[in-house]
């Protein structure tokens, strides 16, 4: 328990986050993008030219197009932001028992064992068995790759 406590102040949690995406932040990046002051800017002298209904169009298509890039922008940083919850609890051999513990409690030099489907919680070596796992979240591949 010492040498767990000892390595986990040394080298910190085994966690990663990401913090979820804020919307309105998200949303006011977009209106402010260059590209958008200068369609808000067009509408602007629309207006100064007697053309109310061009600028309202202007400003219409501007606003529902950013919303858009908005809402895709959001639903990006989600799927990024739940890649990164905590796996469930694993069991990992601690003093020569195997006992329950949080990914998160993980350090090096750590033995643990996964069941079928269950997320890889860290870097690890493979000490016995084979594995299918998918690193589509690391390196692209679609298809998981056989570990040995």
């Amino acid at each position: 328990a010492l040498e767990h406590a000892r390595l986990l102040e040394e080298h910190g949690p085994n966690e990663c986050s990401v913090p979820p995406p804020d919307v309105r932040a998200l949303l006011l990046r977009q209106l402010l993008a260059p590209m958008t002051i200068v369609q808000f800017a067009t509408a602007l002298l629309w207006c100064l030219d007697a053309d109310p209904g061009r600028a309202l169009m202007g400003i219409l298509s501007a606003l529902s197009f950013e919303a858009t890039a908005a809402l895709a922008s959001y639903r990006s940083a989600l799927a990024v932001h739940q890649l990164f919850r905590p796996p469930p609890p694993l069991l990992v051999l601690r003093e020569g028992a195997w006992v329950r513990a949080r990914a998160q409690t993980l350090v090096p030099a750590d033995v643990f064992s996964l069941r079928a489907g269950a997320p890889v919680p860290c870097d690890a070596l493979l000490m016995q068995g084979g594995a299918l796992l998918d690193e589509a979240s690391l390196t692209g591949e679609a298809v998981p790759q056989p570990k040995e």
